[in-house]
């Protein structure tokens, strides 16, 4: 009877404690005790440029990496960046796939904070031959931490093909 007893209050504590391991998210940019400010911008941004930056022509997502942005400026990017540059995509009919990522610089002001990224993306297009190589990708984000939680506030970019 008490080996049953122990086997039960064993087995008990083992689905509680795997349901709250299972429980426990991590969200991407928030600060805490075991990741700082800086711990917390690059996650956010490489996150962004995980979504963003891997895409197939045939199924590119205008919102892909939007959720690491503020409601509002996440829609004015949808409206002035995004939407564009998926019809751009589809008409040269090109991919991308994210080959590195590079911090130049990080710089953090309170609740505020810019950075420099390089990337290394590789293109292949099936309309234009010049979309073809891998290409240098710099940019510059500014992010804002509201309540321990780094988001993406502006984002610029330019590209430089470096290999055909």
């Amino acid at each position: 009877m008490r080996k049953m007893i122990s086997l039960i209050l064993l087995t008990t504590f083992l689905l509680l404690s795997v349901g709250c391991s299972c429980s426990q998210q991590t969200v991407i940019g928030v600060v805490n005790e075991s990741k700082d400010d800086e711990a917390a911008i690059k996650e956010v941004v490489e996150a962004f440029y995980q979504a963003n930056k891997n895409f197939d022509w045939q199924k590119i997502e205008p919102k892909a990496g939007l959720e690491y942005w503020t409601a509002e400026a996440g829609e004015r990017f949808l409206e002035e960046e995004a939407n564009s540059w998926v019809e751009f995509v589809k008409t040269q009919k090109f991919s991308s796939k994210l080959k590195g990522l590079d911090f130049e610089e990080i710089m953090i002001e309170e609740n505020e904070a810019s950075v420099e990224v390089v990337s290394r993306e590789e293109f292949t297009s099936e309309e234009d031959e010049n979309l073809d190589g891998i290409f240098r990708g710099f940019g510059f984000l500014e992010l804002h931490k509201n309540e321990q939680l780094w988001q993406i506030v502006d984002y610029d970019f330019h590209f430089v093909k470096i290999e055909a």
